[in-house]
């Protein structure tokens, strides 16, 4: 199976419970916390939603609790239907390749996982209400 070398003394890389969260953004233009981490965890998935049926931009943030406890963007696209803007990374993976000359802000970038320490948080947000979902895959507890 494609992936990556666990790292060095590491003897159970699966350790970490599993679970999906999902939430709605019910607030235009505000930042809407999607879930925040109790332990460290590892994001695997974030898939976006549509139901407007007209394309919609979407940003997602990470909110770091450690030191200034900053809200930091770190993806943002464009949904017609749904779109991942968060997937797993294996090997040879061409679709964290950037699509514009805006790399700086990963303009339409699908990201890898994006591990949170306890405290932490996933935050989107939406010119429109109650409109875009957004759906997470991560596990609790890992290493």
């Amino acid at each position: 199976m494609p992936g990556y070398a666990a790292p060095i003394g590491t003897t159970d890389t699966n350790a970490g419970t599993a679970k999906s969260v999902s939430a709605q953004i019910s607030s235009a233009n505000s930042l809407i916390t999607i879930f925040t981490a109790t332990e460290k965890t590892r994001v695997n998935s974030v898939l976006v939603s549509n139901e407007l049926g007209t394309i919609l931009p979407v940003e997602l943030f990470v909110y770091r609790d450690e030191g200034e406890g900053m809200d930091y963007l770190i993806s943002k696209t464009r949904v017609l239907k749904s779109h991942y803007m968060v997937l797993p990374l294996v090997s040879g993976d061409t679709r964290v390749t950037p699509t514009t000359v805006e790399e700086s802000i990963n303009d339409r970038m699908i990201l890898t996982e994006v591990v949170l320490a306890a405290g932490d948080s996933i935050k989107a947000r939406c010119p429109v209400e109650d409109v875009i979902n957004v759906t997470l895959e991560l596990k609790e507890g890992i290493r």
